[in-house]
């Protein structure tokens, strides 16, 4: 019979997966045990027992333990579970939402806010960009905390662009619920009829991740240029220039020099009495 359908079982076994082996590391297990040095294969042996000894059965059975390291850890587990009253599973969570409003060049990109359940997230960014808070100093990405706002400074860069934002913590997203095996392949396991119940463990050096997309378009430097009209109503670039633009001081000695040929020319004719 599987008793794990039971709350009470359920925050036992919680409590024995969070003290053994492999959600503690091997040597810290046998510390804890009481039997340091313990071999991989005897902390699973007592893990295992001591799991079957709350959701298969409700009295000690005399297991056939392979060593005395196995059986030791077993009652550990069994003392600890039994003192503790159980828990509940420590599940990993970590999200990270994106900003709604539209993002351009030339600005600090954001706010991606960070929700988890643990004490510091790592975040890390594809390609590499500078994450800064609100005010755009850089912040420490190896520390990150719950409701954190985030931000990508993009304040060098007027050119439109992509990058993957990623926050990871420590502990798995795994629930520690059982996995009923059908006795049949194929079928519908149920309480009173299934094969061996497995539970779902991760290991102390698992981690959670979540990731968001930050999208920006790029910058305008500068409006265009307004058209100044000319004195005959149109507009100054209606006349075709080639070469270099004018200077305007050559124009003016030019002009200068064609009316002071004008008025030679004049004064030549009313000499001359034309």
């Amino acid at each position: 019979m599987n008793h794990f359908t039971d709350p009470a079982v359920q925050s036992t076994v919680f409590w024995v997966l969070a003290h053994s082996y492999p959600a503690l590391g091997l040597a810290e297990f046998g510390a804890a045990a009481g039997v340091p040095g313990i071999q991989r294969n005897d902390a699973i042996e007592a893990t295992q027992y001591a799991i079957w000894r709350y959701t298969e059965l409700d009295y000690d059975a005399a297991w056939a333990f392979e060593t005395p390291e196995s059986e030791a850890a077993y009652y550990h587990l069994l003392a600890g579970a039994n003192a503790s009253g159980g828990t509940s599973a420590d599940t990993a969570t970590i999200a990270i939402s994106a900003p709604s409003a539209a993002q351009t060049g030339r600005s600090l990109v954001g706010p991606f806010t960070v929700t988890t359940n643990r004490t510091a997230v790592q975040v890390s960014t594809a390609p590499s960009v500078t994450v800064t808070d609100a005010g755009g100093a850089p912040i420490d990405t190896g520390a990150v905390v719950d409701g954190q706002a985030l931000y990508l400074d993009l304040r060098k860069s007027a050119a439109a662009g992509s990058a993957t934002i990623t926050g990871t913590v420590s502990g798995s997203a795994v629930n520690g619920h059982v996995v009923s095996v059908p006795t049949t392949p194929g079928g519908a396991p149920t309480g009173a009829d299934h094969a061996q119940s497995i539970i779902l463990v991760a290991a102390a050096t698992a981690t959670t991740s979540a990731d968001a997309a930050a999208v920006w378009r790029a910058a305008v430097d500068a409006p265009a240029a307004t058209q100044a009209p000319t004195s005959a109503g149109g507009s100054a670039d209606e006349l075709a220039a080639t070469g270099s633009a004018f200077d305007g001081g050559v124009v003016a000695v030019a002009v200068i020099a064609i009316l002071a040929g004008v008025a030679v020319a004049l004064g030549r004719r009313i000499r001359s009495g034309g």
